[in-house]
């Protein structure tokens, strides 16, 4: 009997701890396990806002280039409306400089013809013609006696209305016309009807700087040929009417 009750107390001992010790060992097993679950949570879930911030750096970078461009798109839009701005003002500034011209080339154009000249517009100038028969002879460009009286009293007359009228002028250019008739070379020197007319401009342009009275003006020549026609005619009286020499004055615009 004594065995006996020596060998239960012996399984008690043993038995005890043995029960404690599964006890302890499934409770923090557990919470351990909890635990665990968590923190592979919240290691996902810091993965995935570290994946968001990065994103979210990658738009605000993205963000801060379109903002980049946005300040240099409206700088070349504020330099091209500033340029823009400013070929109004020009713009308006020659067009307000060609009205000024137009007007004073018809007021011009209105003195002479007021005065007796059959002057009429041409460009941005007024051209008074004079008729070539009445200057030169046939093929010659001498400026003959009735041709000079003709020259001395158109240049007193545009004088009077230049001072009447306070015009200024800017250049005065001498321009030979000459009909469609070839030239013939054994009765001239010259080649062609270009070099005729340019020779009868610069002798009308020397006989007025003879007279003294517009040396204050830049002068020029020019040939126009038969290019210019008044009268688009074969008849002899187009062809007299187209030989001819103008007087084209530029007069300044007022300011």
């Amino acid at each position: 009997m004594r065995r006996v009750l020596t060998l239960c107390m012996a399984l008690m001992v043993i038995g005890v701890p043995m029960l404690l010790v599964g006890c302890q060992s499934g409770v923090p097993e557990d919470r351990f396990r909890e635990l665990q679950e968590k923190r592979g949570m919240l290691v996902n879930e810091k993965a995935a806002l570290q994946e968001r911030v990065n994103q979210l750096r990658a738009e605000l970078a993205a963000l801060e280039a379109d903002l980049a461009n946005l300040d240099q798109v409206r700088g070349d839009r504020d330099k091209i409306a500033a340029d823009l701005v400013a070929k109004q003002r020009e713009l308006s500034e020659l067009e307000r400089r060609l009205a000024d011209q137009k007007s004073e080339n018809e007021r011009l154009r209105d003195k002479l013809v007021k005065a007796g000249f059959n002057a009429k517009l041409l460009g941005g100038g007024v051209a008074v013609p004079l008729s070539g028969d009445i200057l030169f002879d046939s093929g010659k460009t001498f400026v003959k006696n009735e041709g000079k009286l003709a020259l001395q009293n158109m240049q007193e007359g545009i004088n009077r209305v230049l001072k009447a009228g306070e015009f200024e002028i800017d250049f005065i250019r001498i321009d030979g016309h000459t009909d469609t008739d070839p030239i013939r070379h054994s009765k001239t020197k010259f080649e062609d009807n270009w070099t005729l007319g340019a020779a009868r401009a610069n002798a009308v342009r020397k006989y007025l700087e003879e007279l003294g009275g517009w040396k204050q003006y830049k002068l020029s020549i020019a040939s126009y040929a038969y290019t210019v026609p008044v009268v688009a005619a074969d008849t002899k009286e187009a062809k007299a009417k187209n030989r001819r020499v103008e007087i084209y004055l530029v007069p300044s615009s007022r300011r």
